[in-house]
């Protein structure tokens, strides 16, 4: 149906014909909905196809379905985060497409890639204001060019352009990046020429700093978007220094040292990461998550820390699955995502300064802006209650996913009483939880078993907090 509206879109007009072509977009398509007779008798609108004009449209809208359990709605191309994203900061998401599209296809020049990023940005102009026929129109537009382009584009992308065109958009911006060409410089002087950024003039900046991110981007195809743009930004800032220095190369060649900084502590933290998964399992890693997060963010509810936490066992479990070189852009742009679901929910209902701050920060810094963080120091743990910490027979009868919630909802709430316990403290609780657990849910009275070991062994949250007290300032919890 859609390759049936665009051909009859795109049928040649008079000159006479083509002033009112836009407006008689909207005809041409739900004509093509009515042209579908099975599809009209069995979801019973063929009574609105009798119509014309705008009643035939406000009939078919009223016939569509805005709930269903097994359709999804339609959505534009974009997320709502990207338009967001789009409107919000409109030379931030240039940035990261030129990133995407030079780490894409590396062989082409900056010319080719500046012009795809402006199609991009205009795509998203129709789709964001949701002028939908205009969204699949400069869509299909510009994958067909992409695709009439192969030779200086990509080598990567054949057989994309075989399938249809809802098909052929997800597929070449889901295509593996074309192999980078031989001899690019590694040195920046190589790439950028003469680097005098202090005689440029505004416009000039702007345009130096494109080429830049252009050129780091094609030499550097697998890392994250978001090093990228630290890195850019820290070197923005090196050659803004060394403009005033009196020796200004000398200044860049050791400020380009800063550049490595960022690279280094993404790879670390994805080496770190990786590492510890392999090691503690899913269960025990997502233990450590839930741990340091409920202390960065207590204002969260349970089913929130859990989901969160479960979304970076996730991200874990897919790619420490691939090689270590691929560790640190799968990681960055994962935990972007996530992140920018954080902050939304930050902005909705504001969740704590910290968060705050690095949500308002650079896009490009929110994610080593929350893992720098370690807990919530405006936060007051609530008074003490009982009903938040409730041991019986219900923990015995609980198995696989709902026993592992009623654990994490029970590590929640004791660490929200007691943000800064050590990891030590925790691992002695969680030892003496599970010999407690074992020997009560082996008893044929549990309840019983229950009530006895609770006033023997003193084992009730309220004494826990009192006989493992905190450590003041203690900060030896992963980092993550």
């Amino acid at each position: 149906m859609t390759n049936d509206v665009l051909t009859a879109i795109k049928k040649p007009t008079s000159d006479e014909q083509h002033g009112g072509c836009l407006e008689n977009q909207m005809s041409v398509f739900l004509d093509e909905i009515c042209h579908e007779k099975e599809l009209s008798e069995k979801h019973g609108y063929s009574n609105c196809c009798s119509q014309s004009g705008e009643a035939r449209h406000q009939c078919l809208l009223a016939h569509k379905k805005t709930a269903s359990a097994s359709v999804l709605p339609f959505s534009f191309p974009e997320a709502a985060e990207s338009c967001k994203a789009y409107k919000e900061n409109r030379e931030m998401f240039i940035n990261r497409t030129l990133i995407k599209m030079s780490q894409k296809f590396p062989k082409a020049n900056f010319t080719e890639i500046e012009k795809l990023v402006l199609d991009v940005a205009h795509i998203h102009e129709e789709c964001c204001l949701g002028n939908a026929m205009e969204c699949l129109q400069d869509g299909e537009k510009i994958m067909s060019y992409i695709c009439s382009q192969q030779d200086i584009l990509s080598s990567k992308i054949a057989e994309c352009c075989k399938l249809p065109t809802l098909e052929l958009g997800y597929c070449i911006i889901h295509a593996e990046n074309d192999d980078k060409p031989e001899g690019l410089s590694p040195s920046l002087d190589g790439v950028l020429g003469d680097r005098n950024y202090g005689q440029l003039s505004s416009e000039e900046k702007i345009m130096f700093m494109a080429r830049f991110l252009y050129e780091y981007s094609r030499s550097h195809t697998k890392f994250a978007v978001s090093v990228i743009l630290r890195v850019a930004k820290t070197y923005q800032e090196i050659m803004e220094k060394c403009s005033q220095s009196e020796n200004s190369a000398v200044c860049q060649n050791n400020g380009e040292k800063e550049l490595q900084k960022h690279i280094q502590e993404s790879q670390a933290l994805a080496k770190q990461s990786c590492a510890l998964h392999q090691k503690l399992g899913d269960y025990y890693f997502q233990k450590v998550f839930l741990i340091a997060y409920t202390r960065k963010i207590p204002q969260l509810t349970s089913a929130e820390l859990i989901d969160l936490t479960r979304k970076m066992v996730s991200i874990a479990s897919t790619c420490c699955q691939l090689s270590e070189e691929n560790w640190s852009a799968c990681g960055e742009a994962a935990a972007d995502l996530f992140i920018g679901h954080l902050c939304l929910r930050h902005e909705a209902n504001p969740l704590n300064p910290g968060i705050g701050h690095c949500c308002n920060s650079s896009y490009s810094n929110r994610r080593p802006c929350i893992t720098s963080l370690v807990m919530d120091e405006s936060y007051v743990p609530p008074p003490f209650s009982a009903d938040k910490f409730t041991l019986n027979k219900d923990l015995c009868q609980a198995q696989g996913q709902a026993l592992q919630t009623m654990k994490q909802e029970l590590l929640i709430n004791l660490v929200k009483q007691k943000p800064d316990m050590t990891e030590e403290q925790h691992e002695a609780v969680t030892a003496d939880f599970s010999g407690f657990l074992e020997k009560c849910c082996q008893d044929q009275e549990q309840e019983d078993c229950f009530a006895k070991e609770v006033c023997v062994k003193h084992f009730t949250p309220q004494s826990l907090v009192m006989e493992y007290p905190a450590v003041k300032n203690a900060n030896n919890m992963l980092q993550v």
